[in-house]
């Protein structure tokens, strides 16, 4: 919009009247605009806000004519801002060790949780905000858009302050953070050792032990286990991830076990079971299997003497020693995974054949129908646990397909490696390599790139 007086002085509040920019033509009399001039031609043209009075003043002053100037600024709404959360805790746990300067890994640093103490405030609500008002220079109010707030956090184990600006811990335990959600649950701790004194822990849930594990102790958790001190001829069930920060000395007494992974210093003496995978600085004497693989890493890691299986891969930096200490070393399906499929294809194969003759006698009416339902059903069940058996089982051999050990330093003689039931007996010492089955044997090829 524009507006024009007598002097064709000319006020121009653009297409929204965010601002007035005044152009002055020179009096034919050759005097001065007043700052009443000014402010007189502002009103005519409905300017009210965002007058710039200094410049006014400047204008009449300097009798600064013959050019654009803007006199007026409107305020354009501030909108406001969505509610949001401040969470106080780390929402995401990197479990990743980290490798050292010398190239050996530091698990002392690395976490499978995080951990609160009942009362603790885990959480801050920030409110939605209304924004701020604007208006134009014609005196227009501008209405913001207002904030939306969120709904407030789900889970368990915590509760919020009435004014649903805090949340808090309602127990000493472990926090996660899964799908949007706060979980808080129990975590059994063993400040210290644990040993006869203390007795053997069995708990559905997460432990931690900030000391040692001492011979002869048995941990049995349905969660994690993170063990701080060193771990010695214990036996260690879990249904998570077990974290060991300082290894094992197992004596040939130690057994550990569970269904996610195994992350140590080192395992000396020990027999360790993971479904997933091992991850460790190096292994001595150990019986070790990660179904999805074991790493040695670090610049002098290595893996000295007992067995190392895994159905992918073993990677490590060095196997074996110039003693020529034997070593096992295999990968690839094992004859347990190849036995079970056979089994369990036979075992399909015979109930299918009674389930063909089950549906033939369906349509005969007898006695003997409802029997042969109810039998008929059993035999599907069974079936189809069984068809889920052996998918499990395929998938593993599948897995075991592209099986591979990788050294990335030295492997020495008396290592003997397994791909499947193809088998090498390492004669001398060779650099650099990885072993793959090719036909019905052992094949060794140099790397290229990482891991």
């Amino acid at each position: 919009m524009q507006y024009t007086d007598q002097y064709n002085n000319l006020i121009d509040l653009g297409e929204e009247d965010m601002e007035a920019t005044i152009y002055l033509r020179a009096k034919p009399d050759g005097n001065p605009y007043t700052i009443d001039d000014l402010k007189e031609l502002l009103r005519q043209a409905g300017v009210k806000h965002g007058v710039k009075e200094e410049l006014l003043s400047r204008i009449a002053s300097e009798n600064l004519t013959d050019r654009a100037i803007v006199v007026a600024e409107g305020k354009p709404p501030v909108d406001g801002k969505d509610g949001d959360f401040e969470f106080l805790f780390r929402t995401k746990i990197d479990s990743t060790p980290k490798v050292m300067e010398d190239g050996s890994v530091d698990y002392l640093d690395v976490d499978l949780f995080e951990k609160v103490e009942e009362g603790q405030l885990i959480a801050r609500y920030h409110k939605a905000t209304g924004g701020a008002m604007g208006y134009t220079v014609r005196g227009k109010i501008l209405l913001p858009k207002k904030g939306k707030d969120k709904p407030a956090l789900r889970g368990k184990g915590f509760h919020m302050s009435e004014d649903a600006e805090e949340y808090f811990s309602d127990l000493d335990g472990k926090i996660e953070f899964k799908n949007g959600q706060i979980y808080v649950s129990n975590v059994f701790e063993v400040s210290g050792d644990l040993d006869v004194k203390f007795g053997n822990i069995d708990f559905n849930g997460d432990v931690l032990v900030t000391g040692a594990v001492r011979s002869g102790m048995h941990i049995k958790a349905g969660g994690n286990v993170t063990i701080n001190g060193v771990v010695e001829g214990a036996i260690i069930e879990a249904g998570g991830d077990i974290l060991l920060k300082s290894g094992v000395l197992g004596n040939n007494e130690c057994e550990i076990t569970t269904k996610g992974n195994v992350i140590g210093k080192f395992f000396e003496n020990a027999k360790v079971v993971a479904s997933g995978t091992v991850n460790c600085n190096y292994l001595m004497n150990s019986d070790v299997t990660g179904h999805m693989g074991v790493i040695v890493s670090g610049k002098r890691s290595t893996i000295i003497g007992g067995v190392t299986r895994a159905q992918a891969y073993v990677k490590a930096t060095n196997i074996g020693n110039a003693s020529e200490v034997s070593t096992i070393v295999r990968v690839g399906a094992d004859d347990e995974t190849i036995t079970k499929i056979r089994e369990l294809r036979k075992q399909i194969h015979a109930l299918t054949e009674q389930i063909e003759v089950f549906e033939k006698n369906l349509h005969v009416e007898n006695d003997q129908h409802e029997k042969i339902v109810l039998a008929l059903c059993m035999k599907i069940n069974e079936r189809l646990a069984l068809s889920k058996e052996l998918q499990e089982n395929e998938e593993k051999m599948k897995l075991a397909e592209t099986a591979y050990v990788r050294i990335d330093g030295t492997i020495y003689p008396k290592v003997a490696i397994r791909i499947d039931l193809a088998n090498i007996l390492i004669s001398k010492e060779v650099s650099k390599v990885t072993f793959r089955r090719k036909d019905n044997l052992v094949a060794a090829y140099q790397n290229t790139g990482q891991a």
